[in-house]
């Protein structure tokens, strides 16, 4: 077996050898060794067709004494000429086949020597101590993979890409004695030796990455500066962990492919200006220590911001988000721009660190919206902005201004544990599913005006250290301030509460004033203390008002009110003058605090359900 094996395997290296060479043969030993051929079939031929004994040699000089041919064997020398011609002919074509394809292929292979050559040709001038050289590298590289395409596109960008995350500068320390020797700091700077081949790099690659797009309502257009079959859009770029000086601008930059700037730090500008990101984009670590411009970005797949450091102004307004958005965690030194973005997947704040003004105004949230825990330190403005989805604000920390106003939420919006300590401005802004501010602390005004809460409304346990305003108003379900507090103003004039209203041992330290709200179901006061004026002129009660036990410290108006059903069993009026004669801190004997009477009270002024008709 494998000497069979063994023979089979020299017969082919036989043939390969013989056909090697056979292809290399001049034209001359073609045309011969096709004449002897042609002479050997032509005789085999003969001996096929002739007459006699098959051994004998008339049979094989058959064709050449031409005896014993007829007219038919005359066509048959015919066909055989015709086949012998056909073989040669066929066996030529072969062989200048074979030739082409070896010509073929020796010039790809020098092709591929010349690309190679020029390659490592562009690297060792990369290489080059001199700043001349390198960027005569850098161009050589470009012209490699504009001219040779294919894999040694990407292994350009792949070498361009490297040169940047190479340590090419040192860090220095820096005293800074602006404010006095006494109040002097020290401050490390990395200082690079290279800016002129890093701009030369940089103008390189996005001069490659600009493709073609033209003006819409919203874009402007994007002027294309190679060739289509130049562009390396497709091609990976990873600048993870780079370290750039120069100015990084990327405007108008199409990355379909995997866009890698982890851990990057720009002490320069970087401009990403109506960039395209199809891919992942991933910037989380990213250090922006000059101006980050994302204005009209897009990012079409993940977009990685996690962690990152701005430190100077980060625009990113009109920038859209197609798919998950993730700044958690993140870093906003100076002002953060967010206005009329759009994430349409989930956007995810967490834990991040605004520490001038937010802006998100006008920014629509088609899925969830994270910013649980997130600290603003200055101004946030959400003025307008919109909550397709869940909105997550639990354990935020709003330091100064809380603009929400005219703000959609139309899933759960939860600001519960969260801590408003200057102005919050929720006036006009609209509820439609849940919304949980339970916990929540507002040290400084709060302003609900005219807000709509179409569902759950929970305030249990809130604290509002100075005014809180609710005027106006609207609560379609349930609205819970059980246990709140209250230490400035609490103004619920005009609110309309279309489902129970829970007051229920909330502690109005300073003016409660209900005048003119409406309750349509039942109203819970038990247990609540009202220290200052409360104010239920011209309520409206229709269903079961609970005050049982409640404490009214100072004056309490309720002259206009109209209760259907109430209770004050055990309520205390410590400063209201008695009516008719009665004790201080008793209600009138028809159950109901002076000014205040029943909705169907007879000629007596009476009404036929009193307090014992109250449920229990």
């Amino acid at each position: 077996m494998s000497e069979t094996t063994g023979t089979r395997r020299s017969r082919r290296g036989f043939l390969r050898a013989v056909t090697r060479r056979f292809g290399t043969w001049p034209l001359f030993g073609v045309i011969l060794v096709w004449v002897v051929l042609a002479l050997v079939v032509f005789t085999v031929l003969g001996w096929l067709w002739g007459e006699g004994p098959l051994w004998s040699w008339q049979r094989w000089l058959t064709n050449w004494r031409g005896a014993g041919v007829g007219a038919d064997s005359l066509d048959l020398v015919k066909v055989s000429l015709t086949t012998i011609g056909g073989i040669g002919g066929t066996g030529y074509l072969v062989i200048k086949y074979r030739e082409r394809a070896s010509a073929e292929r020796a010039e790809r292979d020098a092709e591929q020597n010349r690309a190679e050559q020029r390659l490592l040709s562009g690297v060792q001038q990369l290489g080059s101590g001199s700043p001349q050289v390198r960027i005569a590298g850098v161009y050589s590289l470009a012209d490699v993979a504009d001219t040779y395409r294919g894999e040694y596109r990407q292994r350009v960008v792949s070498i361009l890409c490297g040169y940047l995350r190479t340590q090419r500068g040192e860090w220095r320390t820096i005293v800074n004695e602006q404010d006095g020797p006494e109040q002097s700091s020290e401050e490390k700077v990395y200082v690079s030796h290279d800016g002129a081949v890093e701009s030369t790099v940089l103008e390189v690659l996005v001069r490659h990455l600009r493709k073609r797009c033209e003006k819409t309502k919203h874009r402007e257009a994007v002027t294309q500066l190679v060739e289509d079959d130049q562009l390396w859009c497709d091609c990976t770029i990873d600048l993870h962990g780079a370290f750039l000086t120069e100015i990084a601008d990327f405007r108008g930059a199409t990355f379909t492919n995997d866009a890698n700037f982890e851990r990057a730090t720009f002490t320069n500008d970087a401009n990403f200006e109506r960039a395209t990101f199809t891919n992942d984009a991933n910037f989380s670590g990213a250090k922006f220590k000059a101006h980050a411009n994302f204005q009209d970005a897009t990012f079409t797949n993940d977009a990685n911001f996690s962690g990152a450091k701005f430190k100077a102004h980060a625009n990113f307004w009109d920038a859209t988000f197609t798919d998950h958005a993730n700044f958690s965690g993140a870093t906003f030194t100076n002002d953060a721009n967010f206005s009329g973005a759009t994430f349409t997947n989930n956007a995810y704040f967490g834990r991040a660190t605004f520490t001038n003004h937010a802006y998100f105004g006008g920014v629509t949230f088609t899925n969830d919206a994270n910013f649980g825990r997130a600290t603003f330190t200055n101004d946030a403005n959400f003025g307008r902005a919109t909550f397709t989805n869940d909105a997550y604000f639990s354990g935020a920390t709003f330091t100064n201004h809380a603009d929400f106003q005219g703000a959609t939420f139309k899933a759960h919006a939860n600001f519960g544990r969260a801590t408003f300590t200057n102005h919050a401005n929720f006036s006009g802004a609209t509820f439609t599913n849940h919304a949980n501010f339970q916990g929540a602390t507002f040290t400084n005004d709060a302003n609900f005006g005219r807000a709509t809460f179409t569902n759950h409304a929970d305030f249990s346990g809130a604290t509002f250290t100075n005014d809180a305003n609710f005027q106006g108003a609207t609560f379609t379900n349930d609205a819970n301030f059980q246990g709140a507090t209250f230490t400035n103003d609490a103004n619920f004039q005009g609110a309309t509460f279309n489902r129970v209203a829970y007051f229920g041992g909330a502690t109005f330290t300073d003016h409660a004033i209900f005048r003119g709200a409406t309750f349509t179901d039942h109203a819970y006061f038990s247990g609540a203390t009202f220290n200052r004026v409360a104010i239920f002129r011209g309520a409206t009660f229709n269903r079961v008002a609970y005050f049982s036990g409640a404490t009214f410290t100072d004056h309490a108006y309720f002259s206009g009110a109209t209760f259907d059903r109430a209770d004050f069993r055990g309520a205390t009026f410590t400063r209201s003058a008695p009516p008719r004669g009665l004790p201080p801190g008793r209600v009138d004997e028809d159950g109901l605090p002076h000014g205040a009477r029943w909705a169907d009270a007879d000629d007596e002024g009476l009404e036929a359900g009193s307090p014992d008709d109250a449920p229990r």
